[in-house]
């Protein structure tokens, strides 16, 4: 489905406050950009928490990568 994106009059008039967008128009830029409305307020996360969230990933990932590795090597012990 194509969107349309709202016109520039409209949107100045947003940015300047004189007018504010109604929940179509806020869906309709929202689907410009391939997200959920409600995710034009959302806060970013900090980079504490992206990092501690990346930390977190990769202390998973070697865990699978380590189970992996002994659930082979266990295999071919009992072959």
């Amino acid at each position: 489905m194509i969107v349309n994106a709202p016109d520039r009059i409209y949107s100045g008039k947003s940015q300047e406050m004189r007018q504010y967008p109604t929940p179509d128009v806020l869906e309709r830029i929202a689907a410009v950009f391939g997200i959920e409305a409600h995710q034009l307020f959302a806060v970013p996360p900090s980079p504490e928490s992206s990092m501690e969230r990346l930390h977190k990933d990769i202390i998973r990932e070697i865990r699978e990568v380590i189970v992996e590795v002994l659930e082979k090597a266990l295999a071919d012990k009992h072959k």
